[in-house]
């Protein structure tokens, strides 16, 4: 069980559809639902895909956190963020909603893609948050800098969290 937050297109929760996860559920705000319902009907009209869903969740909000963990009780044991950890966007409201939605379990992962822009501030507070909640943290970083199709200013890392087993899971807000 697959949730994907800020899904934008819905592009990374169809990738995860297609790779045979058993529900995706592709979120992001109200105003993006046209197109995340448009892009779920072709999909399934392309590939038959009936493993997708799409729904508003508004980051932080406690009833969108409520109606997608009924498709999902007990929570997602994968929830995917790509390119949402932005300065100026609600970094503490999408943390809320991560560990709202994610599984308790030790099997259940976090994924966040994050594409450095000038400041490690609002990373580096994402993931202290999840250290504090009780998430440990690994990254890779995607892409090498100076082959022929990447911007040497442009490191793009991809971060994997999981509940530590030794603490307490704590939910909420940072």
């Amino acid at each position: 069980r697959v949730l994907e937050l800020g899904a934008g297109v819905g592009l990374v929760g169809a990738a995860a559809a297609a790779v045979g996860a058993e529900l995706v559920l592709i979120t992001d705000c109200q105003s993006a639902m046209p197109l995340l319902e448009r892009n779920r009907t072709r999909l399934v009209a392309d590939s038959g895909a009936d493993n997708v869903e799409v729904a508003k969740l508004e980051w932080g909000n406690l009833s969108d956190h409520d109606a997608a963990l009924e498709r999902a009780p007990g929570g997602f044991d994968v929830v995917i963020a790509s390119d949402v950890i932005v300065p100026g966007f609600n970094t503490d409201q999408l943390f809320a909603s991560c560990v709202a939605v994610l599984a308790k379990g030790p099997d259940a992962r976090l994924l966040v893609a994050y594409e450095f822009r000038d400041e490690w501030e609002t990373i580096g507070t994402f993931l202290q948050w999840c250290c504090e909640a009780g998430l440990d943290d690994s990254h890779v970083r995607i892409g090498e800098e100076g082959d022929e199709d990447s911007d040497e200013d442009c490191d793009m890392f991809v971060y994997t969290m999981k509940w530590r087993q030794d603490a307490p899971v704590r939910a909420g807000s940072p």
